[in-house]
């Protein structure tokens, strides 16, 4: 992607010592999958927002599928009628590591960590669907 479109590639910084530590749990979890080398141009933190454009991502470690794993956040206005809603996005799609197979063979994740996802899920709201409101009036649109 970075060579197509020129764009920065942003890691958390607990990931990117995982992949380095134990890349096997990577690339090697998936046959079907064809990982490639790549170079992280800057870590995010929970401390500093991503900019990408006019829209700032807040980031928020939320290990679960990885010790790096995180959640986004940012706002977005409805342009209809000038509402802001937050929209969140987990990160950890893909291989399920977060299983007592996984467990059984990971050197570096554990169970702990799949009971800190869920902790974490609701103790910041973490919706599935990726949008909720900003404003205690809306309706929540995943209930």
């Amino acid at each position: 992607m970075k060579a197509l479109t020129g764009v920065k590639v942003y890691l958390s910084e607990e990931d990117a010592n995982f992949m380095n530590l134990y890349p096997e749990e990577i690339l090697g979890l998936n046959k079907d999958c064809h990982p490639q080398a790549f170079t992280i141009d800057e870590y995010y933190s929970d401390e500093q927002s991503v900019v990408l454009g006019n829209t700032a991502i807040r980031t928020l470690l939320t290990p679960g599928h990885t010790i790096g794993c995180t959640s986004f956040f940012w706002e977005t206005v409805n342009p209809v009628n000038g509402d802001t809603y937050t929209a969140d996005m987990h990160d950890g799609v893909g291989t399920n590591t977060m299983s007592d197979k996984y467990y059984s063979i990971s050197k570096y994740l554990t169970p702990a960590l799949r009971q800190r996802f869920l902790d974490d899920s609701e103790k910041y709201k973490i919706h599935p669907r990726g949008y909720r409101p900003s404003k205690p009036s809306q309706p929540d649109r995943n209930s």
